[in-house]
């Protein structure tokens, strides 16, 4: 009986081994994600920085240019509101975003 636990024992430290090289990849993979996820991040930074000196669309231009896709369902309402006349010329940009209700 002793030597069933033995040999048990020995497969369970066999797999264990196998066990910690897959965590190691894993933690390798989960790593390679984390810096793909700083990397863009700094990009976005850097994006904005670039962009702050852009004046923003009011939304149904933004619409217009991009695409219906890109509007979030809330803001659909918006864009229908600045394509039927309700364009919000003169606003500051902010002012063009806020909502009333």
């Amino acid at each position: 009986r002793s030597s069933e636990v033995w040999q048990v024992l020995g497969a369970v430290k066999t797999e264990f081994a196998k066990f910690g090289d897959v965590l190691a990849r894993v933690k390798a993979q989960t790593q390679t994600v984390l810096n793909t996820l700083d990397s863009a991040e700094q990009r976005s930074r850097v994006m904005g920085r670039a962009l702050r000196q852009v004046q923003a669309l009011p939304q149904g231009e933004s619409v217009a240019l991009l695409g219906a896709d890109t509007a979030n369902t809330a803001d659909a309402a918006d864009a229908a509101d600045a394509a039927d006349g309700a364009d919000g010329a003169g606003q500051a940009p902010d002012a063009q975003d806020g909502r009333q209700g």
